[in-house]
């Protein structure tokens, strides 16, 4: 019997005690025209040693061997060289026997006494042997494509457990493999079933629609993350396909808050322009009149009067000036979170301020109660300090025996609370409300510009924080800071 599509040469191991029965099996294998180079043994030693050493591509086996059987050669076949085409070559069996060797994994069984179709049975051992190394090739092929995707690649079943993952998958979900498949989706993320994306997932699951939507997802870790998932029915449940576009969306969070700080600034900025347009014109008249008066007046001693007037309403405008210049500065300022020590920012606030018209007369002090590191923006903060500090200062009560401002901050790891009080003048009930306001002064006499307390609380809220005031007309007043106490920046 010829047959064509034949491979080239078998290496056939053959497990067989009968001489005679496996010269009748080699010449009908020959009369075929099947090309083979073969290797005849009829021990179990033999035969795991001729697995390792001759590395067959074919086994043929009698059933009955001396102190061995057909049914332990397969097991050992099976454990060594797990695809190994198996045959089964041997007297009468009863038909039991046959399907039992079959389900145990051989490929076939031949009778001895019809030899004829021997070689059909091999070369179809032989020809599902490579159509299922094609296709294993083929799914390690698939499976390797898929774990090397960029999208993350899962499936769903009806009970909810991951019937598969690819490697992408596990990296996003923070997981190995191993520990998804198997496992339902709301074990391994308690809590997801009150999501949107659980109702997606749901809906899609069950009225089998196609979805497709932007999850922001928070880990079991408390971290966050955002995903581009593409949810479609699949005959197993669910196929979801995930992008990670957690940067993408931190990019964007960036940009959103950047142009609402332009926004801002840029509101605050026409706000500044029509009110320095009016403030400015006050200090340059008053400037222009006592000018006019000097040329008028011959007396000595008006003369110097006026010119300190003068002098006065030219440092006045030049305070203004700065303290523009400043809020200008520290308005496109980048935030910088270090840690901060603020009995440090206080003496240099000290330091900066004792020039100040009556700073010698106040008694300056500070005190911490501190349980973690001051993690804040320094720029800001001392800004902050020098400009409640200097307010104690202007605003003094000479008429009191002992003149103070004091600070006390209270520093926990979540939160800062600095309260800033002096024995000053106060403020009366009706101007509360507008201290805060840019260029509010309550009279003519007062010796700031109306910026510092402006200046102050545009800085605390743009750190996160809250500023309120507290005060009692000639008594004294109390300004709170409650800011976060910010995660350290490098």
């Amino acid at each position: 019997m010829m047959l064509k599509d034949k491979p080239e040469k078998l290496k056939i191991l053959m497990l067989e005690d009968s001489q005679s029965d496996a010269k009748l099996i080699l010449q009908a294998m020959k009369v075929d025209g099947l090309k083979f180079e073969a290797k005849l043994v009829d021990h179990r030693e033999d035969f795991i040693r001729a697995l390792d050493e001759f590395t067959p591509q074919l086994i043929l086996s009698d059933h009955s061997l001396p102190g061995f059987n057909s049914t332990e050669a397969l097991a050992i076949a099976k454990s060594v060289i797990p695809d190994i085409p198996f045959i089964l070559v041997t007297g009468t069996v009863s038909e039991e026997f046959a399907v039992q060797v079959i389900k145990s994994g051989a490929a076939d069984y031949v009778l001895k006494h019809n030899l004829s179709r021997l070689t059909v049975a091999i070369l179809s051992a032989i020809s599902q042997h490579n159509d299922r190394t094609k296709l294993r090739e083929s799914e390690e092929q698939f499976q390797y494509t898929i774990d090397g995707m960029i999208e993350g690649v899962q499936i769903i079943g009806f009970d909810w457990r991951y019937l598969y993952v690819n490697n992408i998958v596990a990296l996003q979900g923070k997981n190995r493999k191993t520990d998804l498949i198997g496992h339902t989706i709301m074990e391994k993320y308690p809590g997801i079933e009150d999501t949107e994306m659980f109702r997606n997932l749901r809906a899609c699951m069950i009225e089998r629609t196609f979805v497709e939507m932007e999850n922001e997802f928070t880990f079991p870790d408390g971290s966050i993350g955002w995903f581009k998932l593409t949810m479609q029915p699949a005959p197993q449940g669910v196929l979801i396909l995930s992008r990670d576009i957690t940067d993408q969306k931190r990019f964007i969070n960036l940009l959103e808050r950047q142009n609402k700080r332009i926004k801002k600034m840029n509101s605050v900025l026409d706000r500044f322009l029509y009110s320095v347009s009016h403030e400015f014109r006050t200090p340059i008249c008053n400037g222009l009149g006592l000018i006019n008066l000097a040329r008028t007046t011959k007396i000595q001693a008006e003369k110097d009067e006026i010119l300190d007037k003068l002098e006065y309403t030219i440092q006045n405008l030049d305070d203004m000036l700065q303290n523009i210049g400043v809020f200008s500065e520290i308005s496109r300022m980048e935030f910088r979170n270090t840690e901060v020590d603020i009995d440090e920012i206080f003496h240099e606030c000290k330091q900066q301020l004792f020039a100040l018209n009556g700073a010698e007369s106040v008694v300056m002090k500070l005190m911490v109660n501190q349980s973690a590191p001051l993690i804040c923006d320094r720029n800001r903060l001392y800004i902050v300090l020098k400009n409640l500090l200097s307010n104690g200062i202007k605003f003094r009560d000479d008429r009191k025996d002992e003149t103070y401002v004091e600070v006390i901050a209270d520093i926990d790891p979540a939160n800062i609370r600095i309260e800033v009080r002096d024995n000053g003048r106060g403020i009366q009930e009706e101007y509360i409300g507008k201290v805060f306001d840019v260029f509010f002064k309550a009279n003519s006499m007062s010796e700031g510009n109306g910026l510092g307390l402006y200046m102050v609380r545009e800085i605390v809220e743009s750190l996160g924080g809250q500023f309120k005031v507290r005060s009692q007309y000639e008594m004294g007043t109390e300004f709170t800071i409650s800011l976060p106490n910010g995660e350290k920046r490098e």
